[in-house]
C-alpha cells in the first residue's frame, strides 16, 4: 500500500492477523512493514455492544 508522509510516498507492505479469542471477542494485530523491518505496528479490539469490559481496576459497559 501506498502511504504518504512527510511529502513523500513510501510502499508498504502489511502483515494483519485477526484471532477470535473466545467467540465473542476479536483481537486484530496488524504490522507495516518496509524492506523487512516494522515500521508500524497496529492492535484492534472488536467486542459487541453491551459487552461489560474489565479493564485494570475499572469496569466499563460498551
Amino acid at each position: 500500500m501506498n502511504v504518504k508522509a512527510n511529502g513523500s510516498t513510501w510502499l508498504l507492505h502489511f502483515d494483519d492477523w485477526m484471532y477470535l479469542q473466545d467467540g465473542t471477542h476479536l483481537f486484530n494485530k496488524t504490522e507495516m512493514k518496509k524492506f523487512g523491518v516494522t515500521v508500524a505496528t497496529v492492535t484492534l479490539f472488536f467486542y459487541p455492544q453491551g459487552v461489560t469490559l474489565l479493564v485494570g481496576r475499572g469496569v466499563f459497559t460498551a
